[in-house]
């Protein structure tokens, strides 16, 4: 059984970038130290894969999107960064 709660430390960042799931210390909490390095890292490849989608100028509802879904992932890498500050992991 996964860890995550999507399956995988992709899944999970996808349902993070697309609204979703919302991350807390208490979801970092029940995950191991090489499961938070899997998260990090698809953190990072999904932020990557979002900015390389460019949206068109002229639908205001993608750039939108695209938006939310950076700023998601954004927080998310920013809560998941203090939480292995503030516990060592």
């Amino acid at each position: 059984m996964s860890p995550f709660p999507s399956g995988s430390a992709y899944n999970m960042s996808r349902s993070v970038a697309d609204g979703y799931l919302r991350v807390s210390e208490l979801t970092f909490r029940r995950l191991s130290s090489p499961e938070l390095d899997s998260l990090t890292n698809s953190f990072h490849l999904l932020q990557r894969e979002v900015r390389a989608a460019h949206a068109d100028s002229q639908e205001p509802l993608a750039i939108q999107t695209r938006a939310r879904q950076l700023q998601r992932l954004r927080h998310a890498l920013l809560m998941l960064s203090t939480y292995r500050k503030k516990f060592k992991r």
